[in-house]
């Protein structure tokens, strides 16, 4: 195991870092996708906040304030990312989604959906295994959500 990674693309350096910061915190769309899989909403920069947070319009999900990469500023078009893991079923948190049940994966500690939504497409949602007594059915309307502080802003 390495205490610190270096992403490349293309021969450039995009990020270097420890593991969990450049999974949760990546600085680009590529380094979101290289290290995992993640959902993604546009979203519009408003502001920067006093600490360091950013408040971003991401449309039909709402104004959000998060945490976000080097180059996102006020006023430019950002790509907000949430990885699958942080969503939790049923409306536990500030943002969240709902559509129809696409697809439904046990995969052993977790439980995969994938949702259909009206706005956003297609979102993927991994669960534990054992918080989904019930699983939800094929076509069933279906609510995930997260706290607005496990999406990370990169540039569009």
């Amino acid at each position: 195991m390495s205490d610190r990674v270096g992403i490349m693309n293309g021969g450039v350096l995009e990020q270097v870092g420890p593991p969990r910061d450049v999974y949760h915190r990546p600085r680009t769309l590529f380094v979101a996708d290289f290290v995992g899989a993640s959902n993604r909403f546009p979203a519009t920069v408003l502001e920067r906040l006093p600490d360091g947070r950013l408040r971003a319009d991401l449309g039909a999900l709402g104004v959000v304030e998060t945490g976000g990469s080097d180059g996102v500023e006020p006023g430019s078009p950002a790509v907000a990312i949430v990885r699958p893991e942080s969503m939790s079923p049923d409306g536990d948190g500030a943002v969240g989604v709902s559509g129809e049940v696409a697809d439904v994966a046990y995969l052993g500690a977790q439980v995969q959906y994938t949702i259909e939504t009206a706005e956003r497409g297609r979102v993927i949602a991994l669960i534990p295994s054992e918080a989904e007594e019930d699983e939800a059915e094929l076509g069933q309307e279906r609510r995930f959500a997260w706290p607005a502080d496990r999406m990370w802003l990169v540039p569009a």
